[in-house]
């Protein structure tokens, strides 16, 4: 299910607002399965909202201790879904990674984002008939229930 979509020129300006979005129009206490593409810039947004602090232990040498580690809330769940391509952009394999969490490889895809996308950018022509270039971020969420 696509819960919310926005346009901007790249992919890692996109991300932290459409997590925002997202997790606005969600139940206050829902954590889904999050799927996205290979780029980081969603873990990185999903990391920065959802994550506990873990100090690292004293060593009783002299100095400023280090910064406790950002270490993902256990109940988040983001999977990827990275696709490899030959020289002439022809598909060679499909790779399905657990970044965060538990997830279910099996499940998890991007197939229906995609063809959103392409339909979308289909629209955005310019006055001469170049087509336009856009980044679309949006985001698979599977419910568990």
């Amino acid at each position: 299910m696509m819960i919310s979509f926005s346009m901007g020129a790249t992919e890692f300006s996109l991300a932290e607002p459409l997590v925002a979005d997202t997790e606005a129009r969600l139940c206050h206490d829902a954590m889904p399965l999050w799927v996205s593409d290979g780029l980081d810039a969603y873990g990185a947004a999903l990391l920065s909202r959802h994550h506990v602090l873990e100090p690292y232990p004293r060593t009783g040498k002299r100095g400023r201790p280090r910064r406790p580690k950002m270490v993902a809330f256990p109940a988040l769940r983001y999977g990827q879904v990275v696709k490899q391509r030959d020289d002439r952009g022809h598909l060679v394999s499909v790779s399905k990674r657990a970044v965060f969490g538990d997830v279910p490889l099996k499940d998890i895809h991007t197939v229906y984002i995609e063809r959103h996308n392409l339909n979308s950018s289909l629209g955005f022509v310019s006055k001469n008939g170049h087509q336009i270039g856009r980044f679309f971020g949006s985001h698979l969420i599977k419910s568990t229930s």
